[in-house]
């Protein structure tokens, strides 16, 4: 598919003053302003994140409220219940509230939800297994915010319920005894954008404030925190990054038993592979794409608990068995989605389905938890609009997932007198519908996706940030570069431009990818382009390149160098050769 490359607007800004003033280069300057970062004490601040400068957690609207309920619960010696989502950021959650409260106190327990059974969220059938455990005290963590039927149930059975969750509230909120959100419309917090972990170790934060030494020091649980903060792709600016930095320090130095044999996995499937040095620092990269997926794989495939209780364990033959198995039951996720994901790419070849606007494409016998992930592999195939669907308990129910610039949540909103159920946002949402309204969805579906398109079909994007000549990279230039990370949202990792570049050599890697190397004035530098091995009929070595990349340090074999990451490549416009 052709992909249209946009740069970054221009802000204002003088990045050769900023520059000259931090002894960096210009164009490094230029990607801090794109960052609204202008001056030299801004600049610390990002390069050097101080937990100091975190924001007091009583900020946030009914924290104290929190605080004290709990430590009542304690004091009176109530039985205190965690409930969480079964992804990582519930999972981490609620592992980051078990191991600091239970350092001292024994009356707790934790419950996740069967994902195939209950669905997301707080569910009736977790507040009547709590009432029969004799819980008194419910915190729940990543979820609850529209939980208003099941609050008000446990509230009628005698429990009370604090809420812990960075998703967007409705007008009505549950009839909760607090609710911790930053995104109320009256909490004064000046950070918005937490994750349910984030929120979660401001909840301990200020317990440990009030009632100091009670337990485990909260800091010691940065790297659940890291974690959370990484896989649920929330903004890494502000609080986050300064947690993100610290979080991810821990996790590389001493992370707790449950995380180090999860790693240890990880470290001996790159050794099989050899891909790459096990032993090179782990990065947000890495925990998104590789650890993300095995922690969630216990929620798609089988029971989350187990994630849990990888994490609050201090037995280590407890801890590699868990992980060993997270492992294997992720292998077979990936196994069976691949499987889905052929089956459904077929299905478009077979039906004839690729010029149209949206793919919304349905199997009985597809994977509930697998559908999310179809869903975005299909785009990177046929770019539109994408719902994977499957029957569920007599329902048809399914994951969207949306293009750049094209806000699904809406497009579905209009289909929604053919559905049972909805939410989400711009970018993916969930659905379920009865089994007779699917045809008339997928053409409704169709059509308003087509008419808010204009009729235009949407083409992949590429952004880049800066224009940037092969000769200007160094190892300098990349150590300034890497103390960028961690990256993420707000903060994403530079990508550059560079015209009429010379390719000196390429091939393919196992029939999906690209190696190259591409001449500079006096040497070589290696390039990858990762899933850009289709390409390889295009490139001519006579003909100028213009590339989108990104920069690595590439350790291999006991060799370091630099290495590009190739996001795209077209051949150069004759105005650049000229």
């Amino acid at each position: 598919m052709e992909k249209i490359w946009i740069g970054q607007d221009q802000i204002e800004g003088n990045e050769v003053e900023l520059g000259r003033l931090l002894n960096i280069s210009p164009k490094i300057a230029s990607l801090l302003i794109q960052r609204n970062i202008r001056s030299y004490e801004e600049a610390f601040k990002f390069f050097r994140p101080d937990l100091n400068n975190l924001h007091d957690p009583f900020m946030m609207k009914g924290l104290r409220m929190a605080v004290q309920r709990i430590h009542q619960a304690i004091s009176q010696q109530e039985n205190i219940l965690f409930f969480g989502d079964y992804d990582v950021d519930g999972t981490t959650s609620v592992s980051l509230m078990y191991r600091y409260f239970k350092s001292f106190y024994s009356s707790i327990q934790f419950y996740l939800p069967d994902r195939e059974k209950e669905g997301y969220g707080v569910s009736t059938q977790g507040i009547e297994w709590a009432k029969k455990s004799g819980v008194d005290l419910i915190i729940s963590l990543d979820c609850g915010i529209k939980s208003i039927q099941e609050i008000a149930l446990a509230k009628q059975m005698g429990m009370d319920f604090i809420i812990c969750d960075h998703h967007l509230p409705d007008d009505e909120l549950p009839p909760a005894y607090a609710i911790l959100n930053p995104k109320q419309k009256d909490c004064p917090y000046p950070f918005k954008y937490l994750s349910g972990c984030g929120i979660a170790f401001k909840f301990i934060q200020g317990y440990d404030s009030l009632f100091p030494k009670s337990g485990l020091n909260p800091y010691e649980l940065l790297d659940l925190v890291a974690m959370s903060i990484a896989c649920d792709m929330v903004e890494v600016e502000d609080e986050n990054r300064i947690l993100a930095f610290h979080g991810l320090k821990k996790l590389n130095s001493k992370p707790i038993l449950g995380i180090k044999a999860l790693l240890a996995t990880f470290q001996n499937s790159l050794k099989n592979s050899s891909s790459q040095n096990p032993n090179n620092p782990i990065r947000f990269q890495e925990i998104l794409f590789q650890l993300g997926p095995r922690i969630n794989a216990a929620g798609r495939m089988g029971d989350a608990h187990r994630v849990v209780e990888l994490f609050i364990t201090e037995n280590e033959e407890e801890a590699r068995i868990i992980s060993q198995d997270l492992n294997e039951e992720n292998q077979k996720r990936r196994e069976i989605e691949q499987i889905i994901t052929r089956e459904a790419l077929e299905m478009i070849e077979r039906d004839q389905l690729g010029n149209k606007f949206t793919n919304v494409l349905f199997s009985p016998d597809w994977h509930k938890g697998l559908v999310g992930i179809v869903a975005s592999r299909v785009i990177e195939k046929h770019y539109a609009p994408t719902i994977i669907l499957t029957e569920s308990q007599g329902k048809i129910t399914g994951s969207a997932r949306s293009v750049a610039n094209f806000n699904i949540y809406e497009a579905i909103q209009d289909c929604s007198h053919l559905l049972e159920q909805f939410g989400g946002h711009s970018a993916a949402a969930g659905l379920k519908l009865c089994k007779e309204n699917l045809e008339s969805f997928q053409k409704e579906f169709e059509e308003v996706v087509k008419t808010r398109l204009g009729g235009e079909s949407l083409k992949p994007r590429v952004y880049f940030h800066e224009y940037l000549d092969l000769e200007e990279i160094g190892p300098s230039f990349y150590k300034v570069l890497e103390q960028f990370a961690p990256f993420g949202p707000s903060n994403p990792v530079p990508v550059f431009q560079s015209r009429s570049v010379r390719i000196s050599s390429v091939r393919k890697i196992n029939e999906t990818h690209l190696k190259l190397e591409l001449c500079r004035k006096k040497d070589r530098v290696e390039a990858m382009g990762f899933g850009l091995g289709s390409y390889l009929p295009q490139i001519n070595l006579d003909t100028p390149f213009d590339i989108c990349y990104q920069i690595d340090w590439n350790t291999y074999k006991g060799n370091s160098q630099i290495q590009l990451l190739i996001k795209d490549l077209k051949p150069s416009s004759s105005i650049w050769q000229n």
